[in-house]
């Protein structure tokens, strides 16, 4: 009886430890099969730009100010539903070397976040530039020409009493 029971005993345990293999196994492969999905979605997201809406999309105008980082805009394009991941832009901006500097930018949804981080990226020459043209144009109190600044950098100027004239603008305005 003693030897019945212990065979009883031998073959639980040693079901109990399939069974506990099984599971284990189960949620080890069910851990992979979640990690590659999510890591090859996040690759999707960095490399597969994909544009909110279909050409033409709508034009839309974002605010960059002193002292916000490519998270802050990360945010702000989020929010505003022009993209999915906010980690993945913020991987693509340090991929393309993107460079944030205050001002106003117009873009449109059906730009893919490439397109994004080119249209808001300046080097620090360009900026620097801009920002010495408009500054002696307006310590001049003379109007800027096309050529120095686009069109939404005129509207950001004029917002700030800079008068600026551009080809959609000419005279200028305040």
């Amino acid at each position: 009886m003693e030897d019945r029971e212990s065979a009883i005993g031998s073959a639980a345990a040693l079901i109990g430890s399939i069974a506990l293999r099984i599971i284990v196994t189960a949620v080890m492969v069910l851990c992979i099969f979640v990690a590659v999905r999510y890591c090859y979605r996040f690759g999707h997201d960095i490399f597969y730009q994909e544009p909110a809406e279909k050409p033409p999309g709508t034009d839309f105008s974002l605010t960059v100010s002193e002292g916000d980082t490519l998270t802050d805009v990360a945010a702000e394009l989020k929010k505003m539903g022009v993209i999915e991941n906010e980690k993945a832009f913020r991987i693509q901006g340090i991929l393309y070397k993107t460079h944030i500097y205050p001002g106003e930018y117009v873009l449109n949804t059906s730009m893919t976040t490439k397109e994004l981080h080119e249209k808001i990226n300046l080097s620090e020459e360009e900026y620097e530039s801009k920002a010495a043209q408009m500054t002696a144009a307006a310590d001049e109190g003379v109007s800027g020409g096309s050529d120095l600044v686009d069109e939404a950098q005129a509207r950001a100027a004029a917002g700030e009493g800079i008068r600026v004239e551009t080809d959609a603008n000419p005279g200028g305005g305040q």
